[in-house]
């Protein structure tokens, strides 16, 4: 049943393709057998297919470059090919995880552009999990906050950044370095991240806000419905959210 689901309903690009590519097999190999494993095609169909894929995200000479192997390509090529094998059978979601992790500011920014021609070439829906604040900013139409593994808060990109609705957003925006600010130091969120084997019966947060009240410790706030397309789970009012 899962595997009906994999690749071709759901993909999923992780966050180290170094990790995720197999370093004793070819590239051609890897991508062909998505295919024949998914769409039952032949292999001969499936690599040509394949070519054209890693054409589509940017792999410069793919017909010659398939034949070979991980470490014979950059970290920010590898990624594109994660992302072509990724998309070799049109899933209708794309799950993206940290894809621009250890890639320097310029690939990022590559690899986010072939993302955004993917959303409008293949017409995929992605959820994008990553700690930049900048990439959330830049290509995501709703955010979602989660911390301990639970929602903070949720709704419409540019309201969150523009008014967040719970501590803990409000913590990580004051966190991002910005150039119309003149800071001596960089704000950081006290305390240390929760364990998640201990978390308290109340809010996860809790421990580490500022504006914690005694019941944030032992209630959990229920996830509230605001502004008709946003949601938060705080105790504290939000006109009272820094």
């Amino acid at each position: 049943m899962l595997n009906k689901i994999r690749a071709n309903d759901v993909a999923m690009i992780f966050q180290d393709p170094m990790t995720s590519l197999n370093p004793y097999i070819r590239i051609s190999d890897q991508m062909a057998e998505v295919l024949t494993l998914h769409k039952g095609i032949s292999k001969r169909d499936a690599i040509a297919q394949s070519v054209r894929m890693l054409d589509a995200v940017g792999i410069p000479d793919a017909k010659a470059r398939i034949s070979s192997y991980p470490h014979e390509f950059s970290g920010g090529m590898r990624q594109r090919i994660m992302i072509a094998m990724a998309l070799l059978c049109e899933p209708r979601l794309l799950i993206a995880d940290e894809p621009t992790t250890a890639l320097d500011v310029t690939v990022q920014a590559q690899i986010m552009r072939v993302l955004a021609d993917i959303r409008r070439d293949f017409g995929t829906a992605m959820i994008l999990i990553t700690h930049d604040l900048g990439i959330v900013a830049d290509a995501c139409d709703r955010t979602l906050v989660l911390y301990g593994g639970q929602i903070m808060e949720e709704g419409p990109t540019d309201d969150v950044f523009a008014r967040p609705s719970h501590p803990y957003t409000a913590g990580l925006l004051r966190a991002v370095p910005r150039l119309d600010r003149d800071d001596d130091e960089l704000l950081t969120i006290a305390g240390e991240p929760p364990d998640m084997s201990r978390l308290p019966a109340g809010c996860p947060f809790s421990p580490r806000c500022a504006a914690m009240m005694p019941h944030c410790l032992t209630v959990k706030p229920s996830l509230e419905i605001f502004d008709g397309t946003r949601r938060r789970a705080c105790h504290l009012p939000i006109e009272e959210v820094a």
